[in-house]
């Protein structure tokens, strides 16, 4: 035997049970007869941990900020669609994230397109003196 195997103390098994009633696998802590899930020390961080509902390891660092977009226009949409674009952009890259990246940025796309003939046509109606006071019906609308 290695002398670091020697000198390894021997684990200590959690003395709590599981929900289902069976002995805890894990290893006690060295200041408690309970491992870190089942101390009653830790409690309500494993309580925060699940309220969170995995936002830490999806690596998206938590819901999108919709502060400052009017989601009523190009421009609010083309600003959510972005934000979600660089949050999905945060994520681990795999093929459900890529699918993701291309739906939105599909989306995106049309979008701009739309905002461009928007502007298009207020540049043309002004050229062409058209009175503006008449409001426009939004396609969603």
């Amino acid at each position: 035997m290695t002398e670091a195997k020697q000198h390894r103390p021997a684990l200590r098994p959690c003395g709590a049970a599981t929900r289902h009633g069976l002995p805890c696998k894990r290893e006690a802590l060295p200041d408690s007869e309970r491992c870190d899930v089942h101390d009653p020390r830790f409690v309500e961080k494993h309580r925060a941990a699940s309220r969170a509902g995995g936002w830490g390891r999806a690596g998206g660092g938590g819901p999108l900020d919709l502060a400052g977009l009017d989601l009523n226009t190009l421009e609010g949409l083309r600003g959510l669609l972005a934000r979600a674009l660089e949050k999905l952009a945060q994520l681990r890259f795999n093929e459900k994230t890529a699918s993701a990246i291309g739906g939105l940025a599909q989306q995106l796309r049309a979008i701009l397109q739309d905002a461009d003939l928007e502007r298009r046509l207020a540049a043309l109606e002004k050229a062409a003196d058209v009175p503006t006071d008449t409001p426009r019906r939004e396609p969603w609308e």
